[in-house]
């Protein structure tokens, strides 16, 4: 059972387009997931522009990466060169919801390597059913830091930390869909899980 604490928050890539961030603060966000990096190589074309937006309005911002199937540790050093946190941001997090041979060891092996990098594992995020069928025993609720997609009903993976609960979200200072999340818990607690 989670906490009846709750904050709001959304997450945003380059194909959400502009974003109007102090508009979102304004509306209540307190918090926001920003796409950094893909694979070895490949930087989301807005990050930097919406990482130095989302701190002027003052939110909350942490950096993910969509893990694909190229090297692990490649992957790892590419997202920290790119989104290597700065106080007051949150721990990186790993974006882990495509499907090939040995993903839960590859991506164990990407989160162990920012670990030492960072002092601290990365919240890892993915859909309910991937995570149940293929990451909880490599990545279990109680030792990791998790962000559950679950539409229509709340995640029944317990503890959580953050819940992507829409894809489908109305956002103040955006006028297309944009994926909605709360963090279960109190602002301290959310700051917690920043370096």
């Amino acid at each position: 059972m989670q906490t009846t604490s709750r904050i709001p928050g959304f997450d945003a890539y380059h194909g959400d387009g502009e974003i109007n961030f102090n508009a979102t603060k304004n509306a209540g966000n307190v918090f926001c997931f920003l796409k950094s990096t893909e694979g070895a190589w490949h930087v989301d074309a807005l990050f930097a522009h919406n990482r130095s937006a989302a701190h002027a309005a003052q939110l909350i911002v942490g950096a993910y990466h969509f893990f694909d199937d190229s090297d692990p540790i490649q992957q790892a050093k590419h997202f920290l060169a790119v989104a290597k946190p700065t106080a007051g941001e949150l721990v990186l997090t790993l974006d882990v919801e495509t499907y090939f041979d040995g993903v839960a060891d590859a991506a164990h092996t990407a989160a162990q390597y920012i670990k030492t990098e960072t002092g601290r594992w990365p919240i890892l995020y993915s859909g309910q059913s991937f995570y149940e069928d293929h990451l909880a025993a490599k990545f279990p609720a109680n030792m990791h830091t998790l962000w559950i997609a679950r539409y229509g009903a709340a995640p029944t993976v317990s503890p959580i930390s953050f819940w992507q609960y829409t894809e489908k979200g109305k956002l103040a200072g955006h006028t297309g869909d944009v994926d909605l999340n709360w963090f279960y818990g109190t602002l301290d607690q959310l700051k917690s899980h920043c370096v």
